[in-house]
């Protein structure tokens, strides 16, 4: 069983980062000798620029979601979440 630890210091709400730490789990783990999912990912679009950071505890994984910069036309949690294909 995996557990995964969400900390979203943005102004969006959780469901609306949801997308960008999804692209990071597709990413698989590729950082640390292929235990830990990539130490920061930056993603630029509609939301600014958002970057995920993750840490890797015994039991869990940490992604911790970060707010850039915040387009003025964006209203934070209002907007549909973005399509992130990364295939």
């Amino acid at each position: 069983m995996e557990k995964i630890i969400i900390e979203n210091r943005t102004n969006y709400r959780t469901v609306t980062i949801l997308p960008f730490i999804e692209s990071v789990l597709k990413m698989g783990r590729i950082s640390n000798n292929k235990r830990q999912y990539c130490y920061i990912s930056r993603f630029e679009g509609a939301y600014g620029v958002i970057m995920v950071a993750t840490d890797r505890n015994k039991k869990s994984d940490r992604f911790v979601v970060y707010q850039d910069v915040q387009p003025n036309n964006a209203l934070a949690g209002d907007a549909a979440a973005p399509s992130l294909n990364l295939e």
